[in-house]
C-alpha cells in the first residue's frame, strides 16, 4: 500500500492531491475513521482542489459521518452535491 500505514493523518490528506496516491490515501483515512477527522476537516481549506474534494468525499462517507456524530448514518453530509 505504498507505505501509507505509518504516515500521519495530515500527510495522508495531502496524498489526496496526488493521482498515484489518492486511492490508497483515501482508503487509509477511511480506515482510521474518527482518528483522522481533524486532519480531514483541515483539508477542506487546502490550496489543492483535489485535496478539498477528497476531504468532502471522506466527510460524506457513511463511515466517517457515523464516527463524527457518534450515531448511525443520517442525511447527506455538508459536501453532498444536489
Amino acid at each position: 500500500m505504498l507505505g501509507l500505514v505509518t504516515t500521519d493523518n495530515e500527510a495522508l490528506v495531502s496524498c489526496l492531491g496526488d493521482p498515484q496516491r489518492t486511492v490508497p490515501g483515501f482508503h487509509e483515512l477511511l480506515r482510521r475513521g474518527a482518528a483522522a477527522l481533524d486532519a480531514i476537516r483541515a483539508g477542506l481549506h487546502a490550496g489543492d482542489a483535489a485535496v478539498r474534494e477528497g476531504c468532502c468525499r471522506l466527510l460524506d462517507h457513511p463511515v466517517t459521518r457515523t464516527a463524527s456524530s457518534g450515531r448511525g448514518p443520517g442525511p447527506p453530509g455538508p459536501c453532498a452535491s444536489g
